[in-house]
């Protein structure tokens, strides 16, 4: 079985003209499908859509993506950092969901992905344990 290659895009312009032509009581708009090098099931889709939707033009693909932490929610994370460098990511989830109930859910891996591209430097804080008092000689 042989691939089906891709899919051929229509432009706005030659979705506009087969619109124009089904809207005219004189053109035939598969004919003017056929000249353009339309397929006849994409111009009855095309006609279809303009029918239900009225849009003439695509779809744009893509768009933002949708980022979860925004900047209230950074500033917070900054100022319990400044205050306690030695919180854990679970720590400052859960202070971070008393502080902001509004803001989403976020995950201690999306914590961790902020801080880091908020390029903190932590320096890693250990337990000095005490030394033993030293007697005099």
């Amino acid at each position: 079985m042989a691939a089906r290659g891709r899919y051929r895009r229509i432009s706005d312009v030659d979705r506009n003209r087969l619109i124009d032509a089904f809207e005219a009581d004189d053109a035939d708009y598969l004919q003017v499908a056929d000249t353009l090098g339309i397929k006849h099931s994409t111009a009855r889709s095309i006609v279809g859509v303009y029918l239900r939707d009225g849009r003439r033009n695509k779809l744009p693909k893509g768009g933002p993506i949708n980022q979860k932490v925004d900047d209230d929610m950074r500033d917070a994370l900054q100022g319990y950092l400044d205050d306690n460098p030695l919180l854990t990511l679970r720590e400052l989830n859960t202070q971070l969901r008393a502080d902001l109930p509004d803001k989403p859910f976020v995950t201690t891996s999306t914590i961790a992905r902020t801080l880091d591209g908020m390029l903190l430097t932590l320096k890693l804080a250990e337990d000095v344990p005490e030394q033993p008092m030293s007697h005099a000689y």
